[in-house]
């Protein structure tokens, strides 16, 4: 048996391997595993031609090719080598993604003796190497030449092969085609699986969706979570507000004795009240139940909720499983937390409001700790070292990355070279300290990263690698562009806000200038929305808002004017006109439009609109002026009787500031207790007898004296009847 063996590994040393293979990465990952686990000798070349100048040099064992490569592909080589008389004999074994059946046909046509897919697995590219090299001699023993004609596809192959050839690349066809369907089978299932878990996850945020109490979402939860698969029943305890542990609903479980209202007395209740209970586990016999359960800890906003037991078929207690009840789990515990927030809204707010302000302190914590990422490179330009954060935001893994070119990995939106002049190309000397742009990861998501780079010597001050980190920059500038559309638009119509409505006044300004026209500034308030909200609540409110939004916008967006919203119930229209008979027009335009009804439900409903407007340049030269008119034209226009809209006209302001003041001082009054009651006797003047007492209320005024009722006084500009 010694002796055998010695003999095989002799006569292993003698063989020897052309490998033909243009990926220099590739070629070297082929060469280890043919020496390190094979322990053949090997050659390596680039490319079909220097693959053939290698083996007439020197005739190799067997090939080693890959199909696609520059200068001379896999399958003219292996044509090549079959012609040539002394190297006919070799045995060539081709590396390809065996896409079509033209892949066989031209591998019959060339004489290839085998196909290995890519990627390939070593033991059975090392196996069909061993199977090849143990019948080299049987097959040079009994050559048998077979000629046919195959039509395919509309072209005529005529096949000259060996019957050994034949069958040895049928075979290995066939393997791979095996192995490619259990792959897909197993591929389908893990699916299948998904889809299911997919599935129950849908159903079970279906059946919390209209619960409002803690028992609705106990039952919802239990109903769902009963139809997901391999669950055979369930129980759902929550803590009351003395922190003890109740049992809310059950279902199909196998312990008959839990009750809805039993206080639930068990190692997992017990490690969830310490705080050791945080993601879901299989516990044996828990709960008395005489089987395996999960226990699914219930949380939401840093809270802990109650605990969900399920029991599960024995084919469903695996990782997978648990990461999958652990969304369940936080789905109930988010209802379970809107159901206490119906219960008792105050208590609820304040401890949501406590419970964000710590996750946005942590948050806040995280950001400022989070790992940068680390790109470590030799001198080569190949990748030895890359850190968590680096996978994560890339896509992928050290073991992948490491070995790679740097640029290779890291590659710039677009195609530029700018990733390999940054990372390697570039002298030390000329090295941007930073590069800031838009990367591409691992599954062609695009991420902004800002680059920084310095190279790192060693003792005879030569270069030995180059440290690169990177800050991930994506999700800030998103939430700029975030922050930019909020800061202009109103949340909830999309239409500019008060902010961008300045800028688009001050635009309509400069046209109107340009044009020698006028720049309208309308406000339209609706004069019944205020009841409307009053009877059928803020949401109706808000939907007829979007409705007037959308009404607006293709009423005014055709003409090129602008429609923002001004306040909460007044809306903004400008736009530039010829004249100001046309702004009556578009008022007009505007107020026949929203005097259309309203749908809402089964009701239609009339909002009233009313029109305010201010014109530029004849009512003032900026925004704040055109504003405060328009404000002011607007209520007039809510006094109207008329048409409904007015334009602003400077009278409406007189007396304005008088009432002001005059309103003023008898609040003062009041307070100083300067209104005095006096009793009048009423006489019968014929008979001069008393017939009652009228009573009067005088002003001691502390300039004026005693004002009487009726009297007309004076304060500054100002006048006043009392």
């Amino acid at each position: 048996m010694n002796e055998n063996k010695y003999n095989s590994e002799a006569a292993q040393d003698d063989v020897e391997i052309l490998i033909v293979e243009d990926s220099a990465t590739q070629a070297r990952h082929l060469a280890h595993l043919l020496t390190a686990d094979g322990g053949y000798r090997v050659r390596v070349t680039a490319n079909g031609a220097e693959g053939l100048a290698a083996a007439q040099e020197r005739r190799p064992t067997l090939i080693v090719s890959d199909i696609s490569m520059p200068v001379m592909d896999g399958f003219t080589l292996c044509q090549q080598v079959k012609k040539d008389p002394a190297l006919r004999e070799v045995p060539v074994i081709l590396l390809t993604s065996l896409t079509s059946l033209y892949d066989v046909i031209r591998g019959l046509d060339c004489g290839a003796d085998n196909f290995i897919r890519k990627p390939f697995d070593a033991r059975y590219l090392l196996g069909r190497i061993r199977f090849i090299l143990a019948n080299r001699d049987l097959r040079s023993n009994e050559r048998v030449q077979l000629g046919m004609r195959v039509n395919l596809g509309g072209q005529t192959h005529f096949i000259t092969a060996e019957r050994q050839q034949i069958f040895d690349l049928l075979i290995s066809t066939y393997e791979e085609a095996i192995q490619m369907t259990e792959e897909l089978k197993a591929q389908q299932e893990r699916l299948a699986r998904s889809y299911q878990s997919l599935q129950g996850l849908y159903q079970i945020a279906e059946s919390l969706n209209p619960a409002m109490s803690e028992d609705a979402v106990a039952d919802g939860a239990l109903e769902g979570v009963l139809d997901f698969p391999g669950v055979m029943g369930g129980c759902v305890s929550l803590l009351d507000g003395a922190g003890v542990l109740r049992v809310v609903a059950t279902r199909e479980l196998a312990h008959r004795q839990l009750q809805p209202g039993q206080e639930l007395d068990c190692e997992c209740a017990r490690r969830l009240a310490g705080g050791t209970l945080r993601e879901p586990e299989f516990v044996h016999d828990c709960c008395g139940v005489g089987a395996t359960v999960a226990c699914v800890p219930l949380a939401a906003g840093g809270r802990s909720l109650g605990l969900l037991h399920l029991q599960l078929t024995a084919d469903s207690r695996g990782g997978g499983e648990l990461q999958v009840l652990g969304t369940i789990g936080h789905q109930i515990g988010i209802a379970v937390q809107r159901a206490q927030l119906y219960a008792n809204m105050e208590t609820l707010v304040r401890e949501r409001t406590q419970a964000l302000q710590s996750e946005r302190n942590l948050l806040s914590a995280v950001v400022e700790t989070t790992a940068a990422l680390v790109v470590l490179t030799g001198a080569d330009g190949n990748l030895r070292m890359i850190n968590r954060a680096t996978e994560e935001t890339f896509g992928w893994s050290a073991a992948e990355a490491v070995g790679r070119p740097v640029w290779g990995v890291f590659q710039v939106q677009g195609g530029s070279d700018a990733g390999r002049r940054f990372f390697h190309d570039m002298p030390v000397d000329q090295m941007a300290p930073r590069i800031q742009a838009e990367w591409l990861t691992r599954s062609g998501e695009v991420r902004s990263v800002i680059w920084s780079s310095s190279p790192l010597r060693g003792p005879d001050g030569r270069i030995e690698a180059i440290l690169t980190t990177g800050l991930d920059v994506t999700e800030l500038r998103g939430a700029e562009d975030r922050l930019k559309y909020v800061s202009n638009y109103d949340t909830l119509t999309g239409l500019p806000n008060r902010v961008l409505l300045r800028d688009r006044v001050g635009q309509a300004q400069e046209q109107a200038l340009a044009g020698r026209t006028v720049a309208g500034f309308l406000l339209l308030r609706f004069a019944r929305m205020a009841a409307i909200r009053e009877t059928l609540g803020a949401r109706s409110e808000q939907e007829l808002l979007l409705e007037a939004t959308r009404r607006l916008s293709a009423r005014s967006g055709g003409a090129g004017d602008t429609v923002a919203r001004y306040s909460e119930g007044i809306f903004a229209v400008v736009g530039v006109r010829p004249g100001v008979d046309e702004l009556g027009v578009l008022a007009r335009q505007l107020l026949a439009e929203m005097d259309r009804p309203f749908t809402l439900g089964e009701e239609e409903l009339h909002l009233d609109p009313r029109i305010g407007i201010t014109v530029f340049p004849n009512d003032g030269e900026d925004y704040e002026a055109l504003a405060q008119g328009a404000e002011s034209a607007l209520s007039r226009a809510d006094a109207s009787s008329g048409e409904r809209f007015e334009f602003y006209r400077p009278e409406f302001n007189q007396g304005a500031d008088a009432r002001f003041r005059l309103e003023n001082a008898l609040r003062r009054a009041i307070e100083r207790e300067e209104f005095l009651l006096h009793y009048q006797p009423q006489v019968n003047l014929r008979s001069g007898a008393v017939v009652g007492v009228e009573a009067l209320v005088r002003w001691r005024h502390p300039e004026l004296g005693m004002v009487a009722p009726g009297q007309v006084i004076g304060l500054g500009e100002g006048a006043g009847l009392v």
